[in-house]
């Protein structure tokens, strides 16, 4: 038989053939459903994730560790991993009003946790004056959403729903239940927080879940339901620009996983530590699955991504880890403060690249006003960079120069490779080169007495710009000196513990 070499034949014939089972009606192969969402560049969809108490050395990304984070590593490999990400303060509270403002907490007198209070017409909290980033993303047509932890306020008018969100379900306060500690399904860890002081496992009143303003009953465990709840945000708004913020309270205390995620980690013989490494497993998952909802939806291309935690790894409760940075949260060394920082923005940001210079969370809302071309409010400064010309490599200098803290008595001033830290208690200043020393252990200040007098300049400048605290301490427990019995802080050199205040 010969075979059919006229290029006229071949198309007829398949043409028959294709009306001859279009007349028998077969079914045919569905294509994927595809968004018809007109992308629009000047206006991309922005979403925050902000871990709680996740150490610099909790995710993969940042080197070895003892819990796997494929999902957070793959959106640090997306994009920028920030190896010298800084939280603005070494606690929950005075942190996120940073991140919502782009402003230095201090210049509104924000510098501690608010005290824990059932009383909700208490004035503490972001004051009324501070526009956040979704007031401002909702001014520029934004629809804005929040799943998770706010705690930058508790009184009837100063929640997320007053302050910008049109969508709000979490908690008002610093921490809750992940889940009904009676559940068979979940495996607790009965840590102390403070020295004599155990882990509560409850939800009232500050501690309790919100839908809107509505106190409700919430029967799955929170990282899980914050996740979801995000997904289903997304799915939501598929044709308009958003605003979508998961501040999850994971990994903060109290330690509460799921049996399905302890079960990863058996060979681990620290109930402590295996129920905290499962809580990080959660909240890798968790991750993972808002990013694979931008991706199915087809808004990846369109979305910046930003991770970061907001504060240091609690490593006095025995299990976070701040790989080798020196403190813990509450402490103004490096692993108070310094924190897992990625940002990812497929085709903006070069995949794979590692940042090196300083990034602060008050840099988040500058960058989201940035990229969405809108204009920030011309009343007062703001502290937080455009990060996004750094990021892709245009610009070449570093963000920041310098980058301040002040939590009480103690301050800190970091300029390129050089931090002054004070430590108020003993009205003493230290000075580490933190190119040679990321742990902090030499101090070098008496061989840089001109580098320790422009820091200290520098410090004092800073200083007159910020108000002094607007509340007290929140009521946090204060620690007597010490050595070094139960490990829980780092000694000085005067063989005393480093202390909150």
């Amino acid at each position: 038989m010969k075979s059919c070499n006229n290029p006229i034949a071949i198309p007829l014939f398949l043409t028959a053939v294709s009306a001859l089972f279009v007349g028998l009606n077969l079914p045919q192969k569905q294509n994927p459903p595809t968004v018809t969402r007109q992308q629009d560049p000047n206006r991309p969809n922005i979403v925050v994730i902000l871990a709680d108490d996740l150490g610099y050395g909790d995710i993969s990304a940042n080197g070895k560790n003892f819990v796997q984070t494929p999902n957070i590593d793959a959106l640090a490999k997306s994009g920028a991993l920030c190896t010298n990400g800084y939280s603005n303060a070494p606690f929950c509270s005075p942190s996120r009003a940073a991140i919502l403002t782009g402003r230095y907490q201090h210049r509104f007198g924000f510098e501690f946790l608010y005290p824990s209070t059932s009383k909700r017409d208490s004035v503490v909290g972001l004051p009324f004056e501070e526009i956040t980033l979704a007031e401002q993303l909702k001014k520029q047509g934004y629809a804005t959403a929040m799943f998770g932890k706010w705690h930058v306020g508790n009184r009837k008018n100063n929640t997320p729903t007053d302050r910008g969100f049109d969508q709000y379900y979490g908690t008002l306060g610093g921490h809750t239940m992940y889940k009904d500690s009676s559940d068979a399904d979940v495996e607790n860890s009965p840590q102390l927080w403070w020295p004599g002081s155990a882990a509560s496992f409850h939800r009232d009143d500050y501690s309790a879940i919100f839908d809107g303003k509505k106190e409700v009953t919430e029967k799955e465990y929170t990282t899980d339901v914050f996740s979801r709840k995000a997904s289903e945000f997304i799915d939501q708004h598929k044709t308009s620009p958003f605003f979508l913020y998961v501040p999850f309270n994971a990994v903060h205390f109290p330690f509460q996983a799921t049996k399905n995620y302890t079960d990863r980690f058996k060979g681990e013989k620290d109930k402590n530590k295996r129920i905290y490494y499962g809580m990080i497993a959660a909240l890798d998952d968790a991750v993972g699955s808002i990013v694979q909802k931008l991706k199915a939806t087809g808004l990846d291309k369109n979305t910046l991504i930003v991770f970061t935690s907001d504060n240091g790894g609690a490593g006095f409760l025995k299990a976070p880890y701040n790989g080798p940075l020196s403190g813990v949260k509450g402490l103004l060394f490096e692993g108070g403060i310094r924190v897992p920082y990625i940002v990812s923005w497929t085709g903006k940001i070069p995949a794979g690249t590692v940042y090196t210079q300083p990034v602060a969370g008050m840099d988040i809302y500058t960058t989201a006003v940035a990229a969405s071309h809108g204009t920030l409010a011309k009343d007062r400064p703001y502290d937080g960079v455009d990060l996004l010309p750094y990021l892709s490599g245009k610009t070449k200098s570093a963000p920041h120069q310098t980058l301040f803290w002040r939590f009480g008595k103690n301050k800190a001033v970091r300029k390129g490779e050089w931090k002054l830290f004070y430590y108020g208690l003993e009205d003493k200043y230290s000075l580490f080169n933190l190119d040679k020393d990321i742990a902090e252990r030499q101090d070098v200040s008496a061989s840089n007495s001109a580098k320790v007098a422009e820091l200290k300049q520098a410090l004092a400048t800073w200083e007159k710009g910020t108000l002094p605290p607007a509340w007290a301490d929140g009521g946090l427990p204060k620690f007597k000196p010490g050595k070094e019995g139960n490990g829980q802080y780092r000694v000085g050199p005067d063989g005393n513990l480093f202390y909150i205040y």
